[in-house]
């Protein structure tokens, strides 16, 4: 919350010297990389157009649709590329029931990271995580730009009770209280053509830059409620964009609500504003406010958030407060690279390609459509021209034609198609495609011509993903690993009001499984994320029948497996992980005593005791029989 000497400074307005200041200084700052930024508008605007598959018709196009005919069209191929790319990159990042995955460091911190693991998963649940990834990897792949932003919010909601909860704010004489309602991070989108990082560094290290800003637009109502809740002030001082100021500002941006609704007579925007969040490094030894005071007294940079509306109007001044210090964005490329600011995206790679294979397709449609007219060739001294013009089933012919032959009156044209090989062309230039972008049938899910052995589908099947598996590790470290970061920092510090999580592991074991109440404090620990597992679900499959093939060589000569030295029972669990069963402790039966070695018992197969932990069973030679170890 901001301090009440900023507040009052804030409702001052224009008039405030320290907010003038700020403003100008702050402002010229995502000037700068707003000048940089929108050149890239343009581009994006056609790269979007070319994963939508659309063309803006012409003067023959409007012809053709007065007459009903098929009007020339864009191929969407970059939509079928686009979309299995998403949707690779989506299955390996959400193949785990938890799409994060919190590894401790040692046993007494094992509680901790299952704790960090739930609270992400709910957080991640809690905003829809899964919808906002797919949109933030087709931004990745439309306009090689995807980020994501985070913000801690404590979101409070109004319950009528009968008796108050301990710890809650009860309104006096009202029968109703104030209760957390979600205390944890926000996740949201940022959209291209608002995000305005510091130019002056490679976007692979925005994070070393002076500031990074974002803009949206919001209703004048919606910020009259923050205000209310503390978070801005100094909403009655926004000011409509005069019709000139408004018509550069379009120039430069991309708005929507300003060039559309709630106009008034002069062209003010009466009903919603832009607002600007500049996430900068500020010294607040060098702002002084009115009451002759500093802003802060350190002279060193310190990471504040400043928000303005309509580039006049400071809402929100104060430090971000976050422990881990960095700037609340994250941003992938899908191919980054330092010596370039922005960087190719699969859109880009495909327009030339797809603009030519819809020319082929198009100009055969074109084609067609004038062989198939019934274009003649007439001697109207010789025919009643009349029947013609009234496209009736019969052509007369007049007395001068009489016992002529009728072929020297009229006769249709002959047109030859010189666009017949053209489809054939489009096919060509849709496999170099695959060959340039790295997405083939196989995968697009289908499979090329010709018989193949399953040794040779499974080599081209991961093959073909090779490639888009190492975009999609790429964009994992780049942007969502350290997201998943800042999170669990946020956790770790903002988490001061007792919150429910639910722990998945053994059903009948209690610290595995259940509903724990949370602080800060219980994710005190040393764990950090897992390595990003990669491994495709083709993969997971081919690997569970390799497991199964050796379990059943195994099994038909139970007395060799003290010389594979493998668990069977682990590696049944472990095949049926792969195949994607989950839980299996559930199904498993109570333990039995161990048999002569050519009993399965012997072998291994006998589940463990339902609600025991899990312990190794290594079977140990004794005479003729094996004797596992007792289970603790």
């Amino acid at each position: 919350m901001m301090e009440q000497r900023i507040i009052n400074e804030l409702e001052q307005g224009k008039t405030s010297p320290f907010t003038q200041a700020l403003l100008e200084h702050v402002k010229d700052l995502v000037e700068l990389s707003r000048a940089e930024m929108n050149k890239h508008y343009l581009r994006w605007d056609t790269y979007d157009d070319v994963y939508r598959g659309y063309r803006y018709p012409d003067k023959a196009d409007l012809e053709a649709r007065k007459k009903e005919e098929p009007e020339k069209m864009g191929v969407p191929l970059a939509f079928a590329q686009i979309s299995t790319f998403v949707a690779v990159c989506l299955t390996l990042y959400t193949q785990r029931e938890d799409l994060v995955e919190v590894v401790p460091k040692g046993p007494e911190d094992e509680l901790a990271a299952k704790l960090a693991e739930a609270l992400i998963a709910r957080d991640l649940h809690e905003n829809q995580f899964v919808i906002k990834l797919k949109q933030f990897l087709t931004d990745i792949a439309r306009f090689s730009l995807g980020i994501f932003k985070h913000t801690w919010s404590k979101e409070v909601e109004t319950v009528r009770v009968t008796a108050p909860i301990v710890g809650s704010a009860m309104i006096p004489g009202s029968g109703y209280e104030e209760r957390v309602r979600f205390l944890g991070n926000r996740i949201e989108n940022i959209s291209p053509y608002r995000f305005f990082p510091d130019v002056r560094v490679p976007l692979t290290r925005f994070q070393e830059g002076e500031f990074c800003a974002s803009e949206d637009e919001y209703t004048i109502t919606e910020l009259k409620r923050q205000q209310r809740d503390g978070k801005i002030a100094g909403v009655k001082h926004i000011q409509g964009w005069s019709q000139d100021v408004l018509i550069d500002r379009l120039r430069k941006s991309r708005l929507f609500s300003q060039n559309v609704y709630d106009k008034g007579p002069v062209g003010q925007s009466k009903g919603t504003c832009v607002v600007t969040e500049a996430q900068v490094w500020l010294c607040p030894a060098d702002f002084e406010l009115a009451d002759g005071k500093k802003l802060g007294e350190e002279d060193y940079p310190v990471l504040y958030v400043v928000t303005y509306a309509n580039d006049e109007t400071i809402l929100r001044v104060e430090p971000m407060n976050y422990v881990h210090n960095k700037f609340t964005y994250d941003v992938a490329e899908f191919n980054p690279d330092q010596h370039t600011f922005i960087n190719v995206s699969l859109s880009e790679i495909m327009d030339m390609l797809q603009m030519t294979i819809s020319w082929f397709i198009n100009s055969h449609i074109t084609s067609v459509r004038r062989v198939i007219q019934n274009r003649l060739i007439i001697d109207p001294t010789g025919i009643e021209m009349e029947d013609l013009k009234q496209d009736r089933a019969y052509v007369r012919l007049n007395m001068s034609a009489a016992g002529g032959d009728v072929r020297r009156y009229v006769q249709q044209m002959q047109v030859t198609d010189v666009t017949t090989n053209h489809v054939r062309d489009a096919e060509t230039l849709h496999e170099l495609m695959m060959v340039v972008t790295g997405i083939s049938e196989n995968s697009l899910g289908q499979y090329a011509s010709g018989r193949r052995s399953a040794t040779e589908a499974r080599n081209v099947n991961f093959n073909a993903a090779s490639r888009l598996k190492t975009v999609a590790q790429t964009i994992y470290y780049q942007a969502l690993e350290p997201m998943f970061n800042k999170l669990i920092a946020n956790l770790r510090d903002g988490l001061d009001v007792e919150t429910y999580v639910r722990l998945r592991g053994d059903a009948s074991d209690p610290n595995e499984y259940g509903y724990f109440k949370v602080t800060r404090d219980m994710l005190v620990g040393n764990y950090d994320f897992g390595i990003f597992d990669a491994t495709l679900p083709s993969e997971k499959g081919y690997i569970a029948q390799q497991i199964g093939e050796l379990l059943q060589v195994m099994m038909s000569s139970p007395e060799a497996i003290p010389m594979f030295g493998y668990d069977p029972r682990k590696m049944l669990d472990r095949m049926f992980e792969l195949r994607g069963l989950k839980h299996l402790q559930n199904m498993k039966l109570p333990q039995q005593p161990y048999a002569n070695p050519g009993t399965p018992q012997a072998a291994g197969l006998n589940p463990a005791t339902a609600g025991a932990s899990a312990v190794p069973q290594q079977l140990a030679p004794q005479g003729n029989t094996f004797v596992p170890p007792m289970g603790s």
